[in-house]
């Protein structure tokens, strides 16, 4: 769906009401999904992905809207370990991008940044939660063949509800696109069958 101009998707006033003083001159507009992602989350996510292909492509995008932690926690972070649990990156063969729900249990083996992170967001989520107010929170992420998803931004918002167990609800953009390392490195772990390397040291024009 292509985008709507300001001028021709403004909300439509109804017949004799004025425009309240405060609302005056803001105008509204209807976005795909994929104007959404583009628009408002591309300049978040700071992880290597190929906008390119995807935009060229046009993969699906599907809006989510979570409010159970199990689910979170199924979901993987472009955060690597080794086997033993030591942070690295994705160019370590050895590495495997972590999982959500191990976070609680390996808090040691964060880098100190994550760990800081993570403490000043798990207090405020405490500070302000409530019973009839749920944290809000937005993110992007990559769907994964088991029907999990690989986080492309928000990391540490969504650590930090594995850690605080509070009440939120979570609007999930999630892209559909193939399961190839050339879009994401981290998409090597679910290739079917091992496709050629990218080496993401040279950009792609």
């Amino acid at each position: 769906m292509e985008h709507a101009s300001a001028e021709e998707s403004m909300s439509e006033q109804h017949e004799g009401q004025s425009v309240p003083p405060a609302q005056q001159g803001i105008r509204e507009r209807r976005v795909s999904a994929e104007a959404l992602l583009s628009r408002f989350f591309r300049p978040s996510v700071r992880i290597l992905f190929d906008w390119e292909r995807c935009t060229r492509e046009g993969w699906p995008v599907e809006i989510r809207i979570v409010e159970e932690l199990a689910v979170v926690e199924r979901w993987h972070l472009p955060w690597n370990a080794t086997p033993a649990g030591a942070a690295t990156d994705f160019l370590d063969p050895t590495g495997r991008p972590r999982r959500l729900d191990t976070i609680p249990g390996t808090l040691d083996q964060l880098l100190p940044d994550q760990r800081e992170n993570l403490d000043t967001l798990v207090a405020t989520y405490r500070a302000f939660a409530r019973p009839s107010q749920p944290i809000q929170l937005v993110a992007v992420a990559y769907a994964l063949p088991d029907g999990g998803a690989l986080l492309l931004d928000s990391c540490h918002r969504l650590c930090a509800l594995t850690l605080a167990r509070v009440l939120f609800a979570l609007l999930t953009t999630v892209i559909h696109g193939p399961i190839d390392n050339a879009v994401v490195p981290e998409l090597r772990h679910w290739e079917t069958e091992p496709l050629p390397r990218r080496d993401w040291s040279i950009p792609r024009v």
